[in-house]
């Protein structure tokens, strides 16, 4: 498992349940702040003025649809690793996710394990320049 405290993540989901849960999960932890909006806009204005170590999205948002949010976060964060998590999404998404860099993705509804361990994952593969063989 990656040690390091304070990792910083950016949770950015319409449905203000589901960020504000996942937020208050993650932060329970004890080792992780998290900035939570519900909206690409202020994702973006986030990212302009912040560093984050892990990127949670969800893929379709009032303002952005589909990939168009990732590819604008991708400008400005172009290393930090990104978990996209979606309630549906083609198959033919998986090769915009892999174009775009997507560390993971996940289906909603999603288990909070899945999502730490996605997190843990994408940590360690920034200390080793390796992504995941698979989404």
């Amino acid at each position: 498992m990656y040690i390091q405290n304070n990792i910083r993540i950016l949770v950015i989901d319409d449905e203000k349940l589901i960020s504000i849960s996942l937020k208050h999960a993650l932060e329970k932890m004890g080792r992780y702040v998290v900035d939570s909006v519900f909206n690409g806009g202020d994702a973006i204005k986030r990212l302009e003025g912040n560093h984050y170590d892990v990127i949670i999205t969800d893929l379709n948002l009032p303002d952005y649809k589909e990939f168009e949010l990732v590819k604008a976060m991708r400008k400005l964060a172009t290393e930090t690793p990104l978990i996209v998590m979606s309630a549906c999404y083609p198959d033919s998404s998986l090769h915009d996710m892999r174009f775009q860099n997507v560390f993971k993705c996940f289906h909603k509804p999603f288990e909070i394990q899945d999502v730490l361990s996605g997190i843990e994952e994408a940590l360690a593969s920034r200390n080793t320049d390796k992504l995941p063989a698979g989404l």
